[in-house]
């Protein structure tokens, strides 16, 4: 008898726990967030031969960088920016 009356009571409970949360509208838990990827794109571009940078020289330092300037703007080139 007393199993029947505890079987019985957590049924009774199970129900009103379930059909209380049945009325309720669903809550949005996360929400869609887009974000642009780069993507890799193959670009046919001859780069300029790279010169040697000599620590003794300080005139080296010149020729390497505009070695990078040249390399950059071809490769914006590439990803049609222009600078």
């Amino acid at each position: 008898m007393k199993s029947k009356a505890v079987k019985f009571t957590l049924i009774c409970a199970a129900a009103v726990i379930l059909c209380g949360c049945a009325g309720k509208e669903p809550q949005i838990i996360a929400r869609t967030q887009y974000q642009d990827v780069n993507k890799p794109v193959r670009c046919d571009v001859e780069l300029p031969p790279k010169p040697s940078f000599d620590e003794s020289d300080p005139s080296t330092a010149g020729a390497v960088a505009a070695y990078h300037e040249e390399v950059e703007r071809l490769l914006l080139m590439c990803v049609g920016e222009k600078r």
